[in-house]
Parts: C-alpha cells; sequence; structure tokens
C-alpha cells in the first residue's frame, strides 16, 4: 500500500516547483525556453497524475478502516520529504563551491540514504556513474557551462 499522505505532499510541493519553473522559462529568450517549458509541463502532469492517486489511495484507505485515515498534518510522514528539501537546499549551495560533478555525487547518494535504499554500496556507485552521465552528458556534448569550482 502507498503512504497516500507523503505522495499528496510531494505532489504539491512537485506541482508547485513545476509552477515556479514555468514562470522563470517563461523569461528565458525563446529559443533557450523550449527545453525547459516542456520539462515543466511534463513534471506538472506527472505531480497532477501523483495527486490524484494520492486522493484515490486515500478514498481507498477511508473506505477500508485500515487505520490508514489519521489526520493528514502528522508531521512525522513528512519527515523525508523535508530532509530531501534540505539535501536539494545543500547541493544548490555547494554546486559552486565544491564543483557539479562532486555535488552530484553527494546529491544522488544523500537521496537514496533518505529514500532507504538499503544497498549502500550500489548506491555509490550509482551515485558517481550519474554524476558523470550528466557531466558528459551535458558539459562535454551539449556544452553546457557547468559549474566546476576548484577543478577551473
Amino acid at each position: 500500500m502507498t503512504n497516500w499522505k507523503q505522495d499528496s505532499a510531494i505532489a504539491c510541493f512537485l506541482g508547485g516547483f513545476s509552477t515556479l519553473f514555468y514562470i522563470l522559462a517563461k523569461g528565458y529568450p525563446a529559443d533557450a525556453n523550449t527545453f525547459p517549458l516542456i520539462l515543466c509541463v511534463l513534471l506538472g502532469i506527472l505531480s497532477f497524475c501523483l495527486g490524484l492517486q494520492a486522493l484515490i489511495g486515500a478514498r481507498n484507505a477511508a473506505r477500508s478502516g485500515d487505520g490508514n485515515t489519521v489526520r493528514f498534518v502528522e508531521w512525522i510522514w513528512y519527515k523525508r520529504v523535508f530532509v530531501q528539501l534540505l539535501i536539494i537546499a545543500a547541493f544548490i549551495l555547494l554546486i559552486h563551491v565544491v564543483s557539479f560533478p562532486l555535488a552530484g555525487v553527494l546529491l544522488c547518494f544523500a537521496t537514496a540514504c533518505n529514500g532507504a535504499y538499503p544497498n549502500k554500496k550500489f548506491a555509490i556507485i550509482f551515485s558517481i556513474g550519474t554524476s558523470a552521465f550528466v557531466f558528459v552528458a551535458f558539459k562535454i556534448l551539449l556544452e553546457v557551462p557547468l559549474p566546476l569550482a576548484f577543478f577551473e
């Protein structure tokens, strides 16, 4: 069974971020805003779908009477959501200090730990691989400037 409370909180945060990023992307020049606008719309659609899934889960929990119908505002359910927001904020602050690749590895690994992923060795390998892939794809292939901090 999914945790409808956590899903609804994530849907609200992602919907808000999608709206905020859409507004910011509209300020970009016409040639540069196409890809960000598409991503914002997709994120908005996915957050809406997650919100619908959460509402269906809440309705099913209320009908089944399985004890999952406690008050919506129990902050313990949102602990991981708030921790993830702190992880993202730390990533934003660290990216210009320690470089994009290293901050990306830390972001991926901290997200895996926050999500209670059991295999830490694989999480480290995945984090390094993901950060390397994003770096190669954007910095080398697409020539997007990424912060390299002390590597420059």
